[in-house]
């Protein structure tokens, strides 16, 4: 029997989500041991910039992984979650329905 085709809907988005987050923990580690941009603390720790010249600020790839890094794991929690209760609930509308 397949599966319907919501429960297959749904797992794209966790998949997708879940890739994300290990994505961007591999980038801030990135950053954090081989490129030195941040500190182990997740302190911006940019190069020095030579004298005369305006100081460095984060580029838009570090504070996009950084965003994403928080963001990714809080979404992939919500999506396994509603996949869950939704899962649950057609379980739980099976057995009723057996029931009767």
């Amino acid at each position: 029997m397949d599966a319907p085709k919501h429960r297959n809907s749904a797992r794209l988005p966790l998949l997708f989500s879940g890739l994300l987050w290990a994505l961007s923990w591999s980038v801030i580690y990135l950053e954090i041991h081989r490129w030195h941009h941040m500190t182990p603390g997740l302190h911006l720790n940019p190069p020095a910039s030579p004298p005369g010249y305006p100081p460095a600020r984060p580029g838009e790839f570090l504070i996009g992984a950084i965003v994403l890094s928080i963001a990714a794991p809080v979404i992939f929690a919500v999506l396994l979650t509603l996949t869950y209760m939704r899962c649950r609930k057609e379980n739980q509308d099976r057995r009723d329905v057996r029931a009767t």
